[in-house]
This record gives structure tokens, C-alpha cells and sequence, in this order.
């Protein structure tokens, strides 16, 4: 099996796990932390290569504004796709990081408004200038989610599921 068909595979089993929760199916027993940590993991790893595609997109379109601008609303929907697959996953099973999920979820949508604000701005510009501008807004707003997401994981922390993490193959590449 392909690692694409796997990574769809687990995207669409957390969609229906979390469709069941939700929708009160409590005939099913909890999530293990090793299938949350599959299911983390494969959210990682899509929306990495995802975010990876589209980069290489927009360093192709430097000369094409509205083009770049399309490629930075792709990255803000990357966002916004991570957000909304946190919110469905939700914290750890083992309790570990109670509120993360929700504080994870704040914080993708932030980066993802924020971008999408600068390709709006991209899509706008004038001149070179302005795109060069903008183009350096959207490069500071790439650079903060590292910081963020470190003081993120100091806030919330998760060892017993970072441990699992590092012995899926690919997980934290």
C-alpha cells in the first residue's frame, strides 16, 4: 500500500471516528493513543507534503502575482484543513495535553487567516515593490508558526504520544 493510500486512508478513518463520537455512537470503544498517534501523524504528514507542493509552486510562479497569490490562499487553506482535522481528532486519549487540540486548532486558523490575508495583499499589489513587500510579510508569517508551535508543545506538553510518534516510520521527518 502506497504511503499516499495509507495517509487517505487515516485522514478518512479519523472523519469517521469522529463522525461516529459525534453523532453519539458510544458503542465503540475508545481511540488507543497508538491509532491517535497514527491518526496525528498522518495529518502531519499530509499537510507537510501539501505545504512542500506548494511551496515549490510558488517559488515557480515568482513572476506571476496572481499566480503566487493562488499559491499562498493554497497555504492558507493548508491551515485551515489542519485546524479543522485537529478540532476533529481532538486532545490525546491519555489525557495528556488537555486543551491542546482546541489551543492547536486557534492557532493554525490564525497563521491560515493571516496568510490569506497577505495573498489577498499579493493579489493587490501594484508594483514589484508591493509584491516584494508582501512577499516578505508572508515569509515572517511562515517564520512565526515555528516559534509558535514550540511554545505551543512547552505549553501542552505529550510525551508518551511524541515517544509513539518517533517510532512511526515517516511520522516526524
Amino acid at each position: 500500500m502506497t504511503h499516499r493510500v495509507r495517509t487517505e486512508l487515516l485522514v478518512l478513518l479519523s472523519a469517521t471516528l469522529f463522525a461516529s463520537t459525534a453523532c453519539g455512537d458510544n458503542t465503540k470503544p475508545a481511540m488507543s493513543l497508538e491509532e491517535y498517534a497514527k491518526l496525528d501523524c498522518a495529518i502531519t504528514t499530509e499537510s507537510g507534503q501539501r505545504m512542500r507542493d506548494l511551496s515549490q509552486e510558488f517559488l515557480n510562479n515568482l513572476s506571476h502575482p496572481s499566480a503566487l497569490a493562488d499559491s499562498a490562499s493554497g497555504m492558507a487553506q493548508i491551515f485551515a484543513d489542519i485546524a479543522t482535522k485537529i478540532e476533529q481528532l481532538g486532545d490525546p486519549p491519555n489525557g495528556e495535553g488537555k486543551g491542546g487540540a482546541g489551543a492547536a486548532a486557534a492557532l493554525m486558523r490564525t497563521a491560515g487567516d493571516q496568510i490569506t490575508q497577505i495573498a489577498a495583499d499579493i493579489r493587490s499589489s501594484k508594483d514589484k515593490d508591493q509584491i516584494m513587500v508582501n512577499l516578505k510579510s508572508l515569509n515572517q508569517a511562515m517564520s512565526n508558526t515555528g516559534p509558535m508551535i514550540a511554545e505551543f508543545k512547552a505549553k501542552y506538553p505529550t510525551p508518551e504520544l511524541d515517544k509513539l510518534e518517533k517510532q512511526i516510520p515517516g511520522c516526524l521527518d
